[in-house]
């Protein structure tokens, strides 16, 4: 564990430019957007009130090309801080997939949760979250288990772990709307990976 950071929540300020969100923003409302979901495709207002629009790191725009070059300059800064992503896990890569989100006043992500939370997320092995604007009414992030709260600052990077170790939940602002955008590095399967998830898939049919 890092003595320097021991509940492994790390935020780099100032990543994007103000003129950069507030273009990323334009961009967004420029796009169809759905309501947002929870699990594998639920709506469930009562867990979390958003609209989304996804994002595709392998299919790139200008949005995702200017998002993947700050977490690449970033994340890397996080890695150095806890040399364990290196010598005591697997390969993990940025996940493709990503979301952003756009929350109107009184609206939010209500339920605590983590982005690991069972077989089909159990890939996921970091969390990393741009602010978009600063909220100046609530509206940060906050963490369960270390009762730690992350305001919402335009340009704001966070990088965390997915576990349950680090359940959060949304602070509702009742008077301003919060923009961010939210996704995952993974766990990089390769064939040898795969032949080994094949084999614990089938060791554990017998119990199912």
């Amino acid at each position: 564990m890092s003595k320097n950071n021991p509940d492994f929540i790390q935020v780099f300020d100032n990543v994007l430019t103000s003129d950069q969100c507030k273009n990323i923003i334009k961009y967004f409302d420029s796009q169809e957007k759905r309501v947002g979901v929870v699990g594998v495709d639920e709506v469930n207002i009562e867990i979390k009130e958003c609209w989304e629009v996804f994002g595709d790191f392998s299919n790139p725009n200008w949005v995702d090309s200017l998002l993947a070059e700050k977490l690449g300059e970033y994340v890397p800064l996080y890695r150095s801080m806890h040399p364990e992503l290196d010598n005591q896990v697997q390969k993990w890569r940025l996940d493709p997939r990503y979301n952003m989100k756009k929350y109107d006043p009184e609206k939010g992500y209500y339920g605590s949760h983590c982005e690991t939370s069972g077989v089909c997320d159990a890939f996921r092995m970091l969390v990393w979250m741009f602010y978009f604007n600063t909220v100046t009414d609530k509206g940060g992030t906050i963490f369960d288990n270390y009762d730690k709260t992350i305001d919402a600052i335009e340009g704001r990077l966070v990088v965390w772990p997915s576990y349950w170790t680090h359940i959060h939940r949304g602070i509702v602002s009742n008077t301003q709307t919060k923009y961010i955008a939210s996704g995952w590095y993974s766990f990089a399967l390769d064939s040898v990976e795969v032949k080994k998830l094949n084999r614990v898939l089938d060791w554990n049919k017998q119990f199912f």
